[in-house]
C-alpha cells in the first residue's frame, strides 16, 4: 500500500505575490479553468502555440482530460479520476485474489 503524504506535509505554494496573469485567449479567471484537481495557478499553468490558447498543463506537461457528456473523462479507452476512485467489486476481488498468490503463480498468470 501506498502510505500517504507524512504527517503535516503540505503542497508546494506558490511564491509570495504570485498573480494569474493568462495571455491571448486563455480564460481570464482561473477559477473557470476545468481543473479537477484542484492544483493552484502557479502550478498549473497555461500554455500557449502560435499565441493561441491550448489549455492548462502541469509542471510535468499534463493535461487534463476534458469530460464528456456524460462528466466521465475519457480518453484513448482509458478513464481518468481527479478527485478520488472507487475500486469495484470485480476489482477489489482481483486485487484480494492477486495479493494472495505466491510470486510463482504470478508469473505463471503474467509471463516475463
Amino acid at each position: 500500500a501506498i502510505p500517504g503524504a507524512p504527517p503535516g506535509w503540505l503542497p508546494p505554494q506558490p511564491p509570495e505575490g504570485h498573480v494569474y496573469a493568462p495571455k491571448f485567449d486563455a480564460p481570464t479567471d482561473f477559477s473557470s479553468v476545468d481543473n479537477p484537481g484542484n492544483f493552484d495557478s502557479f502550478s498549473f499553468q497555461p500554455k500557449y502555440s502560435n499565441q493561441k490558447y491550448t489549455g492548462h498543463f502541469t509542471p510535468a506537461g499534463a493535461k487534463i482530460v476534458p469530460p464528456g457528456t456524460d462528466g466521465k473523462r475519457i480518453a484513448g479507452g482509458y478513464e481518468f479520476f481527479y478527485n478520488g476512485w472507487e475500486a469495484s467489486e470485480f476489482a477489489k476481488g482481483t486485487t484480494r485474489k492477486l495479493l494472495s498468490l505466491s510470486s510463482q503463480q504470478v508469473q505463471q498468470i503474467f509471463p516475463a
